[in-house]
């Protein structure tokens, strides 16, 4: 049976039994449920799938510039990204507006995201919104203070990358955290309803039943935190920040760092459903989110509800 062929037996297997295929209903819903894990897989999946982390983790150290080689789930390391760090060795954070106070919605990408797709999403969010952005030009940094109006915005010039910016975002979010609650936001999602809708718990997300990869087990898209969750981000950001220090950051080490830090602390984690982080584009959905690489493809035509949404928010006049 070959991976696609399993995790769409999966899938199928939990749409027969009543539930959501793509949502996890809780953590202990994570893996396979219905369907058996059969099929040859390279050493370190295979010991994950079997639930042994430290083989896992062993082997994935010779995976070098691979994400496998960023999985860690060791005790030693765990307790390390419970000690004190300085988030202020990072590049400086600079405010250029206080957020609104009470819970927030929390945009945060480079310059160039923000100009294409983060416009739209503030656009699309008629409750309060905090952005971070990165690397910005001057002109769009000036465009990004008229625009998010008596909302947050702050702003970093780290000279970054993708890898930079997907994960920092992450560390940023935990300091937000700590001072008031919030809503990490993918900046090309869109919100169909407002995100305060979204559960008021310590923390929340999407988790992916079905999934063979450490890393496509929790999804970045959309996160709810408060500071009762303190812990649980302050040692997802260390581990981020460990791997910066190390020139190691790599696509995808957000979604890693979220579920090798949940597998040592076993805190509560709100599961988002298919209507909170919304996939499928209903009516009532929440956050519209459109990941991937077939997003603009006019033949996706699971996407149209989306580009259409997309459309019309960016013809409001303000």
């Amino acid at each position: 049976m070959s991976v696609n062929d399993l995790v769409e037996a999966e899938w199928k297997a939990r749409e027969d039994n009543g539930l959501p295929p793509h949502h996890a209903l809780d953590t202990s819903d994570l893996g396979f449920k219905f369907t058996k894990v059969q099929g040859e897989f390279i050493e370190p999946i295979a010991h994950f799938l079997k639930g042994d982390l430290e083989k896992s983790e062993y082997s994935s150290r010779f995976m070098y510039n691979h994400i496998l080689s960023c999985c860690v789930y060791s005790k030693e390391f765990m307790e390390y990204c419970k000690l004190p760090w300085d988030s202020g060795t990072l590049p400086p954070l600079h405010v250029i507006k206080r957020p609104p106070a009470g819970r927030v919605s929390f945009l945060s990408c480079d310059g160039n995201y923000f100009d294409k797709f983060g416009r739209y999403l503030l656009k699309s969010i008629k409750s309060p919104v905090h952005v971070h952005i990165m690397d910005p030009s001057k002109e769009l940094a000036q465009e990004a203070s008229e625009l998010v109006g008596n909302n947050g915005l702050s702003i970093e010039l780290p000279r970054g990358n993708p890898g930079y910016y997907h994960a920092v975002r992450l560390i940023r979010f935990a300091d937000f955290v700590r001072e008031q609650p919030a809503i990490l936001l993918d900046v090309d999602a869109l919100a169909k309803n407002d995100p305060l809708k979204l559960p008021e718990v310590p923390c929340g997300m999407r988790l992916r039943p079905g999934r063979i990869e450490p890393w496509n087990q929790f999804n970045a898209s959309v996160i709810v935190g408060d500071w009762r969750a303190e812990m649980y981000f302050n040692m997802v950001a260390k581990y981020i920040w460990h791997f910066w220090k190390a020139d190691k950051l790599i696509w995808q080490i957000d979604q890693a760092a979220l579920f090798c830090v949940w597998t040592y602390l076993r805190n509560h984690v709100e599961c988002l459903g298919p209507k909170e982080v919304d996939y499928d584009y209903h009516d009532d959905g929440i956050i519209w989110c459109n990941s991937g690489k077939n997003k603009w493809l006019d033949e996706d035509l699971s996407r149209q509800k989306y580009r259409d949404f997309l459309e019309e928010i960016k013809n409001i006049n303000g």
